[in-house]
């Protein structure tokens, strides 16, 4: 963690050490709103950056902002394709019509 970190000092638009501190506080930190900043930087560098996107997609769900989540998932499937995101939203519209 610490050589992402000197690594975003010296430069801090650097998307794949950004994608990876995002992944670590996600994944192995289990800090997702925390990760949600770097998530965020990183798809604005790189827009079609998948992992990108679905490390903030899951980031902003777990942290409660389903709305802000389903709106990164039609950004990206606007723009490229996402096999993840197509059973992610398939999951989502099958709960949805069960729910009553």
């Amino acid at each position: 963690m610490r050589a992402f970190a000197d690594v975003l000092a010296e430069y801090p638009d650097y998307a794949p050490a950004l994608g990876m501190m995002g992944s670590i506080y996600l994944s192995m930190l289990g800090k997702p709103a925390e990760a949600i900043p770097l998530f965020q930087r990183t798809t604005a560098l790189v827009p079609k950056s998948e992992l990108a996107s679905l490390g903030l997609f899951h980031s902003l769900w777990e942290t409660g902002h389903e709305a802000e989540a389903l709106k990164e998932l039609k950004r990206f499937q606007s723009i490229s394709h996402s096999r993840d995101y197509d059973e992610i939203l398939a999951e989502w519209t099958e709960e949805q019509n069960s729910t009553p």
